[in-house]
């Protein structure tokens, strides 16, 4: 063979060799980005569950509260105070679970407000 041909044939297997290093970095990377972003989307995903169920526990608590002001019945008025209890030990429930996930920057200065009321109501 002459010189040339091996010349040749070395540099197309060492182009070969640095394409093949790079396709398996690139797939590498990115089988770590797509772990990283399923991670954060199922966390976000549970913060939204938890904050959703939070905002319809306080809806419910608001209206038992409404119901209690605005019933003449003892029977009514004690069945809305006890489901207002209920709903506010939910809601309590359901902080607790969301204050233990790990909250963005963005996150931090709303959770202390929820948390100043809920600890100020009791």
């Amino acid at each position: 063979m002459s010189r040339s041909k091996i010349i040749i044939l070395l540099g197309f297997g060492s182009i070969l060799l640095l394409v093949s290093l790079l396709i398996i970095i690139g797939v590498n990377n990115l089988s770590k980005s797509k772990s990283r972003l399923d991670q954060i989307i199922n966390s976000n995903n549970l913060k939204i569950q938890l904050v959703t169920k939070m905002h319809q526990t306080a809806r419910e608590r608001t209206l038992s509260l409404q119901r209690m002001l605005i019933t003449d019945g003892e029977n009514e008025f004690e069945k809305s105070m006890y489901k207002m209890i209920y709903y506010g030990g939910q809601f309590l429930s359901l902080w607790t679970e969301f204050s233990k996930l790990d909250l963005s920057a963005n996150t931090e200065p709303a959770g202390r407000s929820v948390h100043a009321s809920c600890t100020h109501s009791q």
